[in-house]
């Protein structure tokens, strides 16, 4: 009877740790559920913002503006060349206001090609190119 009555307070035992071992179980498994759906939900959070965004700016660009040159001066604070139509304004810039400074006039503006050569670096390469062939 000894042996009768230890096996059915073992099997209570068990089936009391084996109730709270899935109460644990549970929550491990609704906490790991819910990371996982706010990773998801931020993942996608970012994408909309960043696709928004990139669709934003390419439609801020224009035939008539655009940014030559940019050089900051101090923290927060630059020094921007701008082109509206034809001619080219200086624009003091700051996190709180943008200051009209002078215009300038467009024969002084070195503009730069997409490699990066001024247009002396390209009027040298081409009169280069004109002396090897003769």
């Amino acid at each position: 009877m000894s042996n009768m009555s230890f096996l059915v307070l073992l099997s209570g035992t068990m089936q009391g740790e084996s109730s709270n071992w899935s109460g644990t179980l549970g929550f491990l498994g609704q906490f790991f559920y819910f990371l996982i759906v706010t990773v998801i939900v931020l993942f996608f959070a970012y994408c909309f913002i960043k696709l928004t965004t990139k669709a934003r700016l390419s439609k801020q660009g224009g035939r008539n503006l655009e940014i030559i040159e940019s050089i900051a001066v101090s923290y927060q604070n630059y020094i921007q060349l701008v082109r509206v139509c034809d001619k080219y304004i200086l624009l003091g810039i700051n996190k709180d206001k943008m200051t009209f400074l002078t215009e300038v006039d467009a024969e002084g503006i070195a503009v730069k090609d997409e490699n990066g050569a001024g247009f002396e670096g390209l009027l040298a390469d081409q009169i280069k190119k004109i002396s090897r062939r003769n």
